[in-house]
């Protein structure tokens, strides 16, 4: 009985193909099979990592900074030639950070220590970095390193920088005080100077001229220009922006032009030159200049929303809406272009065409301080005061450091005589970051709700933070000229007045029959000062 059921059980499809499929000589060829592929896929593998090894071997690794040799006081006292080392890298990153160029870079570094990949070899731990380092150097491959040394001699500190392709660079400094640390700190900031200097020396004059040592921005600019003919145009656009900076725009544009006939396809250099030809109210120079910037950099949407402001500036509307046209082509879900669109319309009257651009820059802008500041636009648009300003305070919670919505809130309250809500608004705002023109305005806006107040040391101290944001724009320098008036500072006024004016402020500004003009209305020296740049504007 039971070996029939067992014969039957044999019969059945299911145990014919457990058999066929299940028996151990067929499982170990499948094994085989897949460990073949498995120790294919290994070889493959190794391969590759074979290969992109020796790829980042012998590829440049860039600068290697390595430590530094240091006294054994400074050793005790924890600045080690690691530290050091460590403290350089940080110190060229912090630089190169401050001048923020569009400029490609042209070094990276690298700490020798830096673990990027941990590997245990026989008990000793390395980063894949220092094995590459070592690699290149037994196949004869040169390694691009920074070192160096610091040395003390009584209270006399000297720090040697040594880099692959320069001569050794030799700083000085005598320690002040018992306060060793801010002398290695002074030397640690020197050394990373000296490594940007050898690689990228227009960063470094970028961070010169904005911190005003000018002479040693001008140094550089000649420097690459007698070391590094390549970088030409970069050097003569250093050399521009120090002018600029110093209120020099003739002898800035003369740069500017020089730094595009160096390099006709420098987009950059036309952009300055436009910005400075409109600065000097020859807009169709800067129109033409602008168009040169767009040309060469066909893709940069605030080159093209820049243009777009020109000619609508110039009254030329039609160029101006084809120019936002294609720049949000470019950039259709960018909101700040349709905002900018529909505030170009909203100038010219053109009130439900802007109110359309202005519903669609809504959509792109999200849940954000631009959204309500499109809302507060559209608001004012149509006559409602109350809401437009409750959207532009509703912005202003959301991001108090936007420009934009600051200046704004500041101009309407300030032509309302509201000058308590003008300064509540200032002491609320944001000004940490990077300060740019509206912020600016806002500051010149709150210096003359100050003085309008009588708080005239308030209006110094705002109005001075107002020209340090941007020394080349006129109107700050008439606010200040007016802070003398009321202190009665006469010459300080009327030098500070003429400031403005050789910086482009218009004369027609100036209402001799209002406060604090009016107390020099009789005098010929404001009347003579005035026809004076009034006759040279029209000339």
């Amino acid at each position: 009985m039971v070996k029939k059921l067992i014969r039957g059980i044999q019969k059945r499809p299911f145990f014919r193909l457990g058999k066929k499929y299940l028996s151990l000589s067929r499982i170990a060829s499948a094994l085989e099979d897949i460990s073949h592929i498995l120790v294919r896929t290994a070889v493959l593998f190794l391969a590759i990592v074979i290969v992109l090894f020796a790829y980042r071997t012998f590829k440049d690794q860039g600068y290697i900074i390595e430590a530094f040799s240091v006294p054994q006081q400074l050793e005790t006292s924890g600045f080690t030639g690691s530290i050091v080392a460590q403290r350089i890298s940080d110190q060229v990153d912090r630089l190169k950070g401050e001048a923020s160029s569009v400029k490609e870079d042209s070094i990276f570094l690298h700490n020798h220590n830096e673990p990027e990949l941990n590997l245990a070899v026989m008990g000793v731990g390395m980063s894949l970095r220092s094995v590459t380092f070592h690699l290149r150097s037994l196949f004869g491959k040169d390694n691009k390193t920074i070192g160096g040394e610091i040395t003390k001699v009584d209270n006399h500190y000297e720090l040697v920088l040594r880099m692959s392709g320069y001569p050794p660079q030799h700083f000085y400094l005598s320690e002040g005080g018992d306060n060793e640390a801010a002398t290695i700190k002074q030397l640690i900031n020197l050394g990373a100077e000296g490594v940007i200097k050898n690689t990228d020396p227009y960063r470094l004059a970028v961070v010169k001229y904005r911190r005003e040592h000018f002479d040693e921005a001008l140094a550089l600019t000649r420097y690459i220009i007698q070391k590094r003919p390549q970088e030409m145009h970069w050097a003569y656009l250093a050399w521009g922006s120090i002018l600029e900076k110093q209120g020099k725009r003739e002898e800035a544009a003369h740069k500017f032009q020089k730094a595009a006939y160096v390099k006709p396809d420098f987009a950059l250099a036309y952009l300055r030159l436009a910005w400075i030809q409109q600065h000097l109210g020859l807009y169709p120079d800067a129109v033409h200049n602008m168009r040169q910037s767009v040309k060469y950099s066909p893709d940069n949407i605030d080159r093209i929303n820049n243009l777009a402001w020109l000619l609508h500036w110039m009254k030329d509307y039609e160029g101006a809406d084809s120019a936002f046209q294609q720049a949000i082509a470019l950039a259709p879900n960018e909101a700040y272009l349709w905002t900018n669109w529909a505030d170009s319309k909203l100038s010219r009257g053109e009130i439900e065409e802007a109110l359309e651009l202005a519903e669609e820059a809504e959509k792109k802008a999200g849940e954000s301080a631009l959204k309500y500041a499109i809302k507060a636009m559209g608001a004012l648009a149509k006559g409602d005061t109350v809401t437009g300003l409750k959207h532009a305070y509703t912005a202003f919670e959301i991001d108090p450091s936007e420009g934009f919505i600051m200046r704004s809130l500041t101009k309407w309250h300030y032509e309302k005589g509201e000058y308590k809500k003008v300064i509540s608004i200032y002491r609320k705002a944001d000004l940490d970051g990077k300060l740019s023109q509206p912020q600016q305005q806002m500051l010149n806006y709150t210096a003359m709700a100050y003085n309008q107040l009588e708080q005239h040391n308030d209006a110094f101290n705002t109005i001075r933070m107002a020209i340090e944001i941007d020394h080349s724009v006129g109107y700050p320098y008439s606010t200040l000229a007016e802070t003398f008036a009321y202190t009665g500072q006469v010459d300080s006024f009327y030098l500070y007045l003429e400031k403005s004016f050789q910086l482009g402020m218009n004369t027609n500004a100036i209402n001799i029959n209002e406060a604090p003009y009016n107390q020099y209305a009789n005098e010929a020296r404001l009347s003579d000062l005035i026809n004076r740049y009034r006759m040279k504007i029209k000339d």
